[in-house]
């Protein structure tokens, strides 16, 4: 079986498990009455599966897939501090939460060409799929009635530090992912909450091939 043939069905179980609730089998938050989006990390080609919200990557190249079920972004903050991660988990509101919306969004262009995933305590990356050019992902597809962005991470970035991170200094360490959809209230007086998802990437194990 090919790379991509294990790929594509292993996607598609992700999906078929998805069903039409907030619950991924890649990560933990706040139940929803209807999926905004999903999230989850290939790594060698394949969905690495999640077990209690944690995904055990090696030190190398992965991929960052959001499926989009509904219109509008995702706000999604990346950080190796656990703060921001831990507080979306005890589900405090969004306004004590550092890091997430409504203020934070870094400024960024489109189609992910650095490959790069943002490291940020306070700030947040802005995820979405506009058309075919402008998003902000690698590679883009459609899903049955859902968008699939695939963002490829080759290495990171530390905003507040302002440094690069090679993928191959994390082993041993952890980063957590937070991600939120909202929407804006009218007149812009606050957001809305529609959907919170906590991920948890533990780089430890052996290398796996680069995605």
């Amino acid at each position: 079986m090919t790379r991509r043939r294990r790929r594509t069905l292993a996607t598609l179980a992700v999906v078929a498990v998805l069903g039409p609730v907030a619950v991924t089998p890649s990560a933990e938050g706040r139940k929803a009455k209807g999926a905004h989006f999903a999230l989850w990390i290939e790594q060698g080609g394949v969905v690495v599966p999640a077990r209690g919200g944690v995904v055990r990557l090696a030190p190398a190249p992965f991929v960052l897939c959001v499926l989009f079920r509904r219109k509008g972004g995702v706000s999604l903050n990346a950080s190796t501090s656990p703060a921001t991660f831990n507080a979306l988990k005890r589900n405090k509101p969004l306004a004590q939460i550092k890091g997430l919306p409504p203020a934070g969004g870094m400024a960024e262009a489109p189609g992910n060409k650095q490959r790069e995933l943002w490291l940020a305590k306070a700030g947040y990356h802005y995820l979405y799929i506009k058309s075919s050019t402008d998003h902000r992902f690698s590679k883009i597809a459609r899903r049955g009635g859902a968008t699939l962005g695939r963002r490829a991470v080759a290495k990171l970035f530390d905003v507040d530090k302002k440094r690069a991170i090679t993928l191959s200094t994390m082993k041993g360490r952890t980063l957590y992912l937070s991600a939120v959809k909202t929407s804006w209230k009218k007149n812009h007086s606050g957001q809305n909450e529609h959907q919170r998802l906590a991920l948890e990437l533990r780089f430890t194990g052996r290398r796996r091939a680069t995605p």
